[in-house]
């Protein structure tokens, strides 16, 4: 009688782990919106309203930009509740099983209801109080010297009202249908994400069909950072449209 042989156990192949390049990606696809709220917040604190085109540019590293920053309640207002949902959503991460993707739309929510659509729009735009962004404001855009409802800015108020009254709110509840796994999170996402399409294209374009001039430097960045509520929102669309055909093609061939 033969010796008994155990059957061949099946091995796994292990992926490689990960490359640095990889891992950099990984971080930046979940945590890429605090990061453009730490730099527009550094900028805020460093860099001088008053730029025009010379260079180097302007800068304040005495500190006292910075401490006339972090000297105003507003500013505690909107980066404690920041602060506190950043730790407490890196938990969240943490303990349950959520895919990078969503992490990263939760903290895009939690940055536009804390920092992008209050702390610099809303506070340093519409009722500008917060110190330094309100300066660079004015400095960006000149129609921010009129009085609010003013002829000149009656687009950039509209907007900072919509934002108030819509986008702030929307931006809660998705954190809100986030945190629930509620199922149907993503068609409120896609209404979400079109408003704030929507009131960017209100907000800018008509700088652009007046044909103004750019002042400074500070106007590429405003442009730029703008750009991301027209590019991000359109990325978001095509996300859950190409889910939504795989999803339907699967459906047919079963």
């Amino acid at each position: 009688m033969p010796p008994y042989r155990p059957p061949p156990v099946a091995v796994v192949p292990v992926a490689p782990p990960p490359s640095v390049a990889m891992r950099f990606c990984m971080f930046m696809q979940v945590w890429w919106t605090v990061l453009f709220a730490g730099c527009v917040f550094a900028m805020q604190c460093i860099v001088e309203p008053k730029q025009g085109w010379s260079f180097p540019p302007k800068l304040d590293f005495s500190g006292e930009q910075a401490k006339r920053v972090m000297s105003t309640h507003w500013f505690w207002v909107c980066w404690i509740p920041l602060v506190l949902g950043v730790v407490w959503l890196r938990n969240s991460f943490k303990k349950h099983n959520i895919g990078r993707v969503e992490q990263g739309m939760m903290l895009w929510w939690l940055t536009n209801a804390c920092f992008f659509h209050v702390h610099c729009d809303i506070l340093s735009g519409y009722y500008q109080v917060m110190p330094g962004l309100t300066e660079h404001y004015t400095e960006i855009g000149p129609a921010h010297a009129k009085p609010r409802w003013a002829n000149g800015r009656v687009h950039l108020d509209a907007t900072y009202v919509l934002e108030g009254l819509v986008e702030v709110p929307l931006a809660v509840i998705m954190l809100f249908l986030y945190t629930r796994r509620h199922p149907g999170r993503h068609i409120v996402e896609i209404f979400a994400v079109a408003v704030q399409f929507a009131g960017t294209i209100i907000y800018y374009l008509p700088r652009f069909f007046k044909g103004e001039k750019a002042s400074s430097w500070l106007c590429w960045f405003d442009w730029a950072f703008g750009a991301v509520w027209i590019i991000f929102p359109l990325c978001v669309l095509y996300r859950h449209f190409s889910t939504a055909t795989r999803a339907a093609g699967a459906d047919k061939k079963s």
